[in-house]
């Protein structure tokens, strides 16, 4: 798809043609909306996939602590490997299913201490 909005070595934007001067607010909001999807670099139909995608994925808000095996950590909710143990950080979202993932390695280690 060919670009509408062009932009300017000095960083500004413009549409070849159009006077800014005469253009009202409301409109001027909707060429900056177009600006902003122009500058994406996809196309409509990349977009839709992207919307079907993000529709699939919902974020499960409940913080769950990582399964532990083997020193490596993995999203309790689909078994996902998300890295070594010590690596992981806390409070993130596990990319393939949503799934809150809370986790602090020194809380981690000091519940094993004090069981042994």
């Amino acid at each position: 798809m060919e670009r509408i909005t062009k932009e300017l070595p000095n960083g500004t934007w413009e549409i070849d043609g159009m006077d800014w001067r005469a253009v009202p607010g409301n409109i001027y909001g909707a060429l900056c909306k177009l600006r902003d999807y122009e500058n994406t670099g996809l196309n409509p139909a990349e977009v839709n996939i992207l919307k079907e995608k993000s529709n699939k994925l919902t974020l499960l808000n409940t913080g769950t602590l990582p399964k532990i095996k083997n020193d490596f950590a993995y999203c309790p909710n689909c078994n996902k490997l998300l890295g070594m143990a010590k690596h992981i950080k806390s409070n993130f979202f596990c990319e393939d299913c949503g799934q809150r993932i809370t986790y602090d390695s020194k809380e981690e280690n000091e519940d094993a201490d004090k069981s042994e």
